[in-house]
């Protein structure tokens, strides 16, 4: 098993361009909000998925946001890119989620419930972690994508699905 998750690994396509730019932009000591806005309206993925999110009941904001600037401004900059790097990783591995009962958009779902809780719990203990620890939350949740390829390929899902259900414990599965 091992070894078919280091293929699967090695198998991943390159990240978008624009997650390389990302990547430069939370680097920089100063972060500019208008210029993480106009980094994400290029990608049109990472942009309707930022829209959706700040729209969601997750947040109840009052007013319709409907432009980049908006959402940045609204979510924060850390939170947008964690939200940018979560779309870009749902959209490059297409994998069903199948053998954990779910699909790619409540791998989303999950994944930001995930940083919104690290972020509050982190932010109680030592703030300046907040912006380091929000990626490795969403980059954990990927195996479950590289896990569910692998028991695809191996007709394994039902088995696997049947053995999560009945166990407490995922690990023992």
């Amino acid at each position: 098993m091992q070894e078919d998750i280091l293929a699967q690994i090695d198998s991943l396509p390159p990240l978008p361009q624009t997650v390389i730019y990302i990547e430069e932009f939370k680097q920089k000591e100063d972060k500019c909000p208008q210029e993480l806005a106009k980094i994400v309206a290029k990608d049109p993925l990472i942009l309707s998925t930022l829209l959706k999110v700040s729209n969601s009941a997750m947040f109840g904001f009052k007013k319709k946001i409907e432009t980049p600037q908006m959402a940045v401004s609204l979510l924060g900059v850390n939170f947008t890119i964690s939200l940018a790097f979560g779309s870009a990783i749902k959209n490059l591995v297409e994998t069903s989620l199948e053998p954990y009962g779910a699909n790619a958009d409540s791998f989303l779902d999950s994944a930001m419930q995930a940083v919104i809780l690290s972020s509050r719990w982190v932010n109680t203990i030592d703030p300046s972690l907040k912006e380091r620890l929000s990626l490795p939350v969403f980059l954990l949740e990927i195996g479950k994508f590289i896990i569910a390829r692998i028991l695809k390929d191996k007709n394994l899902i039902d088995a696997f699905y049947l053995d999560v259900k009945d166990s407490l414990n995922i690990a023992e599965v």
